[in-house]
């Protein structure tokens, strides 16, 4: 499946809705598609107001057919949260010139 966020190419940052529909608080890993690996995130701070710079790492998969011919690559972006019960949190995602180290 192709990365929705691929599509518009003049995008420079973007916002992810995280949802967290379980009863159990929700402290795990975020996973957010992306079209390369030069973007970092930031996560909305509810008792702040405004958006923090988190740590993040970004996983680049080959996919490639059975001679070994590159077929397309896969960037996705993982990153720790921490939602309550039916809580909503935002992670804006923005463009940078490198790769996250």
């Amino acid at each position: 499946m192709s990365c929705p966020q691929g599509n518009i190419t003049s995008n420079t940052e973007f916002i992810s809705i995280i949802h967290n529909p379980a009863a159990q608080n929700f402290t795990d890993l975020v996973r957010i598609q992306l079209p390369s690996p030069n973007w970092r995130a930031e996560v909305w701070n509810h008792v702040t107001q405004n958006f923090t710079g988190v740590q993040s790492d970004i996983l680049t998969q080959h996919h490639m057919n059975n001679t070994g011919y590159a077929l397309d690559l896969d960037y996705d972006m993982y990153l720790p949260y921490r939602l309550l019960p039916n809580q909503v949190g935002f992670v804006r995602v923005i463009k940078t010139d490198n790769a996250t180290k």
